[in-house]
């Protein structure tokens, strides 16, 4: 039986990511432990031993940084999932250098979630031959030879010099393992040995090869690959002869992989040894922008978003030796913001448009397919964005009048409103919120003022000026003219007569 333990302080929050969890298919049964708070989720995975473990960050009395710390002391062997915030961003990279196997951005996508089950399952499920157990172990698992002494000195005599090959696939078009193997054994000089293949991702597939055929064997794999119509590309990792390197090898196949989007001509196969060594590193990241591009998206602007957006990336691409981390971390903002975006406004394109609200620098062989990924998705997000807020106006009056009773001690006119927080017309916006509520929007603030200074009066704890400053008042004149208008006495007889 797998064990499964969700660890978030916030309920609506927890009770959702159990109930996806639920709804993904397990090979065996699974049960999934609840956790309030970072403290009672370190107890309960002592106790109950999870083999996966999803955790907030920011959470009372033990945060998540710490119970990742604590359960990569005592439960090593356990993965650690942390689901992060648009603002905690920077934990969720300080909790991948501690040991954690991934992240997710809240709210989590089925999709991504369901991608973060599949690595769980290889991970653990590689019995088909000790041979595929030890390399999906080694790549997935980090190192493991340091502990299975016997299959890595067994690895060590079948292959005295390896390479790791990452292969990932493109579009949909994913082949079977045992299709995938077929044509890897005619690939091979020796066609009646079998490669162990092993999966990592839906797309995503490793093989081991001997260092002496790999050249003339990634050749021979490239032309069936294409001839089979599948659209891939692949790295290849550095030789090594110590099984104790899987894991390195693998992260530099990955690394060659991705890399792939610096290379403009069609080249499928990117051979780690060949990459430019890249230090630079995007230090900001680059919030200006984004702010400006989510503004011009709620503007419903949606042409000078996609403008601001590739004008963006392009200067980010142009930083010379520039490492893929900070590309990736880029991609994690915009998607971030675009959560945000699909979060407020009670979209789902992925369901209606079949387009996917976030992807992998894998998923794209170029800075141009990337921009034109980037601007349709801006493109159906403007487009739904704006039937949203023309289909439900009842929405709208009410984030105005929480607006209000948030920022009533502010200059909030109706036009600041419209044009700094809806991004609507204004005289749209009086016509429904008079509509709606029997009031116009002056009315309706100055009648939530009043209510506040009443409050205030109250309480005997401020002067007369003072509750006219916190509640929107910058004239204390005009405040008693209108407070005694209507209530029909000055603030000062008010506060006498309500002395407790």
């Amino acid at each position: 039986m797998v064990k499964i333990l969700v660890v978030e302080d916030e309920e609506y929050a927890r009770i959702s990511l159990v109930q996806q969890l639920k709804n993904i298919p397990f090979d065996e049964e699974c049960q999934i432990l609840e956790a309030e708070n970072g403290r009672r989720g370190l107890s309960l995975a002592k106790k109950e031993r999870p083999e996966l473990i999803f955790t907030d960050i920011k959470m009372p009395f033990t945060d998540g940084i710490e119970l990742l710390k604590e359960v990569k002391c005592s439960l090593e062997d356990t993965t650690v999932i942390m689901v992060s915030a648009y603002a905690e961003f920077h934990y969720a990279q300080e909790a991948i250098k501690l040991g954690a196997s991934g992240y997710l951005l809240k709210p989590v996508i089925d999709e991504e979630l369901a991608d973060i089950i599949t690595r769980f399952h290889k991970a653990s499920e590689y019995r088909s031959s000790w041979l595929e157990e030890y390399i999906g172990n080694g790549v997935l698992n980090q190192e493991v030879g340091d502990t299975d002494f016997e299959n890595t000195e067994k690895f060590e005599k079948l292959f005295r010099e390896y390479n790791l090959i990452s292969i990932y696939f493109r579009d949909g078009k994913v082949p079977l393992k045992s299709n995938l193997k077929k044509l890897l054994r005619q690939g091979m000089k020796k066609q009646e040995l079998e490669l162990p293949v092993v999966e990592v991702g839906k797309k995503h597939w490793c093989v081991v090869c001997d260092s002496l055929e790999c050249e003339s064997f990634v050749q021979r794999i490239a032309f069936l690959l294409s001839r089979e119509g599948y659209r891939y590309k692949a790295g290849v990792s550095l030789s090594y002869r110590d099984g104790r390197k899987l894991q390195k090898a693998y992260q530099e196949s990955v690394l060659a992989v991705k890399s792939k989007i610096f290379y403009e001509e069609k080249r499928n196969i990117i051979f780690y040894r060949d990459l430019e060594e890249r230090t630079a590193a995007c230090e900001d990241i680059g919030e200006k922008p984004l702010n400006s591009i989510q503004l011009y998206m709620e503007q419903g602007n949606e042409t000078l978003a996609c403008s601001r957006l590739e004008s963006w990336i392009r200067d980010i691409f142009s930083i010379p030796k520039l490492k893929i981390s900070s590309i990736e971390g880029v991609l994690i903002q915009i998607f971030a913001m675009v959560h945000l975006l699909i979060e407020k406004y009670t979209l789902n394109p992925e369901e209606k448009y079949h387009i996917p609200i976030s992807f992998s620098i894998l998923d794209v062989d170029s800075v141009d397919e990337l921009i034109k990924r980037m601007n349709r998705l801006i493109q159906i997000l403007c487009m739904e964005m704006k039937k949203e807020k023309e289909s439900n106006p009842d929405k709208l009056v009410r984030v105005m009048t929480e607006y209000i009773h948030q920022n009533y001690n502010k200059e909030i006119s109706l036009k600041d409103l419209a044009e700094n927080v809806l991004f609507m017309n204004h005289t749209y916006l009086s016509h429904i919120f008079a509509e709606k509520t029997g009031s116009c929007y002056s009315a309706y603030l100055k009648q939530v003022r009043m209510e506040k200074a009443k409050e205030f009066l109250k309480k005997d704890t401020l002067s007369i000026t003072d509750v006219a400053i916190s509640s929107g008042y910058n004239d204390c004149s005009q405040f008693i003219r209108s407070f005694k208008k209507e209530v029909g006495m000055t603030p000062k007889k008010f506060r006498e007569r309500h002395k407790t």
